[in-house]
């Protein structure tokens, strides 16, 4: 159960905090489709969770694709915020 919450709030922390810097920097649409990208795997990872458990490898398969796309979005608000700042 402790590594539930902790893999979720970390999740939620990382996710806050990309939000936060989009929206202050006012991203454009292609950042709007790629956080409901991420919200989508999100709500997945945690429907497999909750299914299967979190030591099943479906669970650590979709929680590889949310961290692929939460580095994604995050180096494209990065380059976003340098172009913008250089």
């Amino acid at each position: 159960m402790t590594a539930r919450r902790k893999m979720t709030y970390n999740i939620f922390e990382v996710w806050d905090g990309l939000e936060t810097a989009s929206i202050q920097k006012g991203a454009g649409m292609e950042n709007d489709n790629q956080r409901e990208k991420i919200e989508q795997a999100r709500r997945e990872l945690n429907r497999l969770a909750l299914k299967y458990g979190m030591q099943d490898m479906r669970v650590l398969n979709q929680s590889v694709k949310l961290d692929a796309l939460l580095n994604e979005y995050k180096e494209r608000v990065d380059k976003q915020n340098s172009a913008r700042h250089p």
